[in-house]
This record gives structure tokens, C-alpha cells and sequence, in this order.
């Protein structure tokens, strides 16, 4: 069975993924992880991500915006 990551480790381990099982495994991971740690998620339920997310998205736009125009 495959060490079950939260948290820090989460994250570190996010940034190693290269394949689908290992992605699979990241979303087992952050299931385990929303359900210890739901109180510390800064988006804690799909509502307040989506509207997160499209916020850094349009952020993000803007600024690849600008440096087209650079």
C-alpha cells in the first residue's frame, strides 16, 4: 500500500507526479488530506475554489497579457 501523503508532504509530492497512477494516488492523497484537514483548506467546498480559481485565472491572463505587449 502506498504511503498516504497530507499536508506539506502533499505538496512536495504534487510536484513529482508523472504518470496517471502516480496522479490518481495525489487524488487519493488530497481526499485523505481535505478530510483531516478541512478547517485549514483555504477553499474549502467547490464554490469558494471556483471562485478562486477563476480569479487567479483572469489574474493570470492579465498578466501574460502584458508581457505579450512587452
Amino acid at each position: 500500500m502506498k504511503k498516504i501523503f497530507t499536508g506539506d508532504e502533499l505538496v512536495e509530492y504534487a510536484k513529482t507526479i508523472s504518470s496517471k497512477e502516480e496522479f490518481e494516488h495525489f487524488l487519493k492523497c488530497l481526499l485523505q488530506d481535505y478530510k483531516e484537514n478541512q478547517n485549514d483548506w483555504e477553499n474549502a467546498d467547490l464554490s469558494r475554489y471556483r471562485t478562486e480559481f477563476r480569479s487567479q485565472e483572469s489574474e493570470f491572463r492579465m498578466n501574460s497579457v502584458r508581457l505579450a505587449d512587452e
